[in-house]
């Protein structure tokens, strides 16, 4: 049997928003093979600027994946979520005189709300069932080359170098088309920790794709808020989230978070019920992938809320697994592995569509780095036979000198701007400044609340003699590290000390009463902190006026806000 031109073993990753799924594959003569398959974990939460690709922690995780699997010399092709995409159905007519290609143009320019310069765009057009049909259907495909550079450079930082970039819809196509029997009407859904893609295959080779910008997240953030008193980080959180079947309390964790549960549920039986009926199809199966797939509980509310099966793929039949491979954690991973295997079947020529948004472009930039290395190793060749050729030592030295010196010089601005792209990448003082204009925005609108419900539990000055009345000393608000939505809250306030004393005292009894019974739920751990007097009050006789100071903590937690 001739070898394959794809025996050389090839990468498919796929860059989520929680993790970077990798698998390597080969061709065994004509079947794929995978080799190797690994789930990274993205460390740290996302910036809150942070435009598509330019997620620090993106950056970090291929770099960790690409010291771990050497990928430097590697194939790869890499999947990116779908929400940076723009995906449109569109029609084409059939206009006598026209190609194709300026039919489609036309179209494209219609569709897409910003110039085609500024994109990166491919199309299918679905197979042409009816001859007779004044217009054809096709399917959009567009990215702006702004996301597609920051993935690049994100890439090119870890030294790798993509020769194919696509949709992870598409990606997971090829894995289903490749795989699995799908019958010629199918829905398939893919749930992300921050956004899940829906693939509904609606006859005659057609399909769509929608795409939410919802996932899996939605429980972690729960799982927080329910445990908001026990300051339960974000990644305790998803530790639990994702070990929630093995936990002996998952009925009373379950209990908890079971609303937020059947609100995502809900939020996928309403996206699949409008593309459903975009198209006039019903499916009675769903087919589920993605790392929410394997979320305790979620396959069966969701299969519920769509009144549909639920399938979740958990074996392969058409793919070989080599020895060196662990099958067990393939596996048990296998929902979530799904686009990252379409993208390794695409780097060995098994697709299932032609849309390729980038793939020449990226071609020829390999085919440029290649000559690079190419002209790096006549160096060192002619570097070699200097050595060899003692004759011809000085010429052969000089020269080689001299073309590793040009080298030099032209990788120089390469390296320049990849230590540049690297110190963007780090957060300066401008960055840490708007940072923390951010967290005091967030805090404005607990602040104005707070201070409004304090104002109206402290007594009308304006109606009572100076002797009664109360002013507001101080008063401050801050968030509490690792508590989103919690704040810590101190309250002074004082006034002119009556003979008997008792009136600061009673002020500061009733606002911790006030407080406490508020009908909005957010004040708790309401304390008096202290109560204080002036030293003029140490003494009798005229002299300076005699103050008194209370003051008050409280906690605001804003996610127990009821409504008025």
């Amino acid at each position: 049997m001739a070898k394959s031109i794809h025996a050389k073993p090839v990468w498919g990753l796929d860059i989520g928003g929680s993790a970077i799924k990798g698998v390597r594959m080969c061709l065994s003569g004509d079947t794929p093979r995978i080799l190797a398959a690994d789930i990274l974990p993205l460390q740290g939460e996302a910036g809150r600027s942070d435009s598509p690709g330019r997620d620090r922690r993106i950056w970090q995780g291929l770099q960790q994946f690409a010291a771990k699997y050497n990928l430097r010399r590697e194939r790869v092709a890499i999947g990116l979520p779908g929400p940076v995409f723009f995906i449109r159905p569109f029609d084409i007519p059939r206009v006598p005189g026209h190609s194709e290609e300026q039919l489609v143009r036309f179209e494209v320019e219609q569709h897409i709300p910003f110039g085609l310069d500024a994109v990166l765009w491919d199309y299918e057009l679905f197979p042409d069932d009816d001859p007779e049909a004044e217009k054809r259907q096709g399917l959009l495909f567009a990215m702006k080359k702004e996301v597609f550079n920051n993935y690049l450079l994100s890439c090119a930082s870890a030294e790798i170098e993509p020769v194919h970039v696509q949709a992870a819809p598409l990606a997971l196509m090829h894995f289903l088309k490749h795989e699995l029997d799908l019958p010629d009407k199918a829905l398939v859904v893919d749930i992300g920790a921050a956004a899940t893609d829906f693939l509904l295959f609606y006859g005659g080779g057609r399909y769509a794709i929608r795409s939410i910008n919802s996932g899996v997240d939605v429980l972690t953030s729960a799982l927080q808020r329910a445990f908001a008193s026990r300051g339960l980080s974000r990644e305790d959180a998803e530790v639990i989230k994702v070990n929630l079947p093995k936990l002996s309390a998952r009925g009373e964790t379950m209990r908890l978070i079971e609303p937020a549960l059947r609100s995502f549920a809900g939020e996928l039986s309403n996206a699949v019920r409008h593309l459903s009926k975009e198209h006039g199809v019903r499916c009675d199966r769903v087919f589920m992938v993605g790392g929410g797939a394997s979320t305790y509980s979620l396959p069966r509310l969701a299969g519920e809320a769509m009144n549909a099966r639920v399938v979740t793929p958990a074996g392969l039949g058409r793919i070989e697994v080599d020895e060196t491979a662990d099958l067990a954690y393939l596996n048990g991973n296998l929902p979530s592995l799904a686009p990252a295997i379409g993208l390794g079947l695409q780097a060995l020529g098994r697709t299932a569509t032609s849309v390729n948004l980038v793939g020449a472009t990226l071609l020829r930039r390999r085919s440029q780095t290649i000559s690079r290395r190419l002209a790096a190793s006549i160096v060192a060749a002619a570097a070699l036979l200097v050595i060899t050729f003692g004759i011809f030592a000085s010429v052969r030295k000089s020269l080689a000198m001299g073309r590793v010196e040009k080298l030099s010089n032209d990788l120089a601005p390469l390296r320049t701007a990849r230590r540049s792209y690297r110190d963007l990448l780090e957060a300066g003082e401008a960055e840490r400044i708007l940072e923390e204009y951010e967290r005091m925005a967030e805090s404005r609108a607990v602040w104005n609340f707070t201070l409004d419900k304090i104002a109206q539990m402290l007594p009308d000055n304006r109606r009572r003699p100076p002797e009664q009345r109360v002013w507001l000393k101080n008063f401050s608000i801050k968030a509490v590290p690792g508590k989103p939505g919690v704040f810590s809250g101190v309250i002074e306030a004082g006034g002119l000390l009556r003979a008997d004393m008792s009136h600061g005292k009673l002020a500061q009894d009733t606002l911790v009463i006030s407080l406490k019974a508020d009908s909005s739920g957010v004040f708790q751990d309401v304390q008096p902190r202290g109560y204080n007097v002036s030293a003029a009050s140490l003494y009798d006789g005229d002299g300076p006026p005699r103050f008194w100071v209370m003051e008050v903590g409280f906690t605001v937690n804003w996610n127990e806000r009821r409504a008025p």
